[in-house]
């Protein structure tokens, strides 16, 4: 896989057998009698990890919002470690009486965390990185580093911080990303087309409340086949929006608080959508939507 491990490790003598070759979650280990573990780390990994407690070093209550990341620490998963919001991989396998384990970092999830500071550009060394959930700091800016694309990443929820600038090219390297939510930030710049464009498999896919502007692209979500929840709310959008109704997998659209011409193209997707969703209560919801649509339509 090309990862560097070695230098950081530890060696464990175990009490009871329990498999040749296993794959654990959150730093449970397999144990044999007698039997001695070397646990191997990534250090480009680790250190990634400690440049973001760096970064997020003014974040009040820093030992209990980060608890347990630790400067001096050389395994965030195991030997005591259990950093807060970290979740690692650790691959077991057995050759007689040893046992060699290799432990990736694959999840950082922080919630409404009050971090202060940015994301800095080292967090594309955690190339094993499935799950980046950064939301609810407003307190946390910059840019979104582009050497993200480094990673493994299907899930990336930054929604409701204060990122800003223009979105990274993320290329080939995001094909598998299946949730994008950049919602609520200050990121800017014309309709993300070529950093989305590389997404076939992507669900999830929210740019609401941000500062993007100009025309959508027709073709901008011509190949999100399994696109299930789209969100363009509150952008300064314009022009003629995209036929959506071709994309059955769709469920739910908002694309109010724009200037776009096709205010009624809005609100007939999400009629659309109130057909795909609940077909048997159509008439009732389909009355309150569009009522509530025309609210907004006249807040705005």
């Amino acid at each position: 896989m090309g990862l560097k491990l070695g230098v950081g490790k530890y060696s464990l003598v175990h009490q009871s057998c329990f498999v040749a070759a296993l794959i654990v979650l959150l730093g449970t280990l397999p144990t044999c009698d007698g039997q001695t573990t070397t646990i191997y780390n990534d250090n480009n990994q680790v250190d990634a990890l400690k440049d973001l407690l760096r970064a997020w070093n003014q974040t009040p209550n820093l030992e209990t919002t980060l608890a347990k990341w630790d400067m001096d620490s050389t395994s965030p998963c195991l030997d005591g470690g259990n950093w807060r919001g970290v979740q690692c991989l650790i691959n077991c396998t057995s050759y007689g009486k040893d046992q060699n384990c290799y432990s990736y970092i694959i999840g950082v999830t922080l919630q409404s965390a009050s971090l202060v500071g940015s994301i800095p550009s080292t967090i594309g060394h955690i190339t094993t990185l499935y799950r980046l959930e950064l939301t609810g700091n407003p307190d946390l800016t910059g840019p979104l580093p582009g050497t993200l694309n480094q990673t493994s990443l299907a899930i990336l929820d930054v929604h409701d911080n204060a990122l800003k600038g223009e979105l990274p090219e993320f290329g080939v390297h995001f094909i598998f990303l299946l949730t994008l939510d950049l919602s609520g930030n200050k990121f800017n710049g014309s309709f993300p087309i070529s950093q989305i464009n590389w997404l076939p498999y992507i669900e999830t896919l929210r740019l609401g409340r941000n500062r993007f502007e100009g025309p959508v692209p027709e073709r901008a979500f011509e190949n999100m086949t399994n696109l299930f929840d789209l969100d363009l709310s509150s952008n300064k959008f314009n022009g003629t929006l995209p036929n959506l109704t071709m994309i059955h997998s769709l469920r739910t659209v908002d694309c109010l608080g724009n200037i776009t011409q096709d205010v009624a193209q809005c609100i007939l997707q999400e009629i659309v959508n109130i057909i795909n969703n609940q077909a048997q209560e159509f008439e009732q919801e389909w009355i309150y939507r569009i009522v509530s649509d025309f609210v907004v339509l006249q807040q705005n």
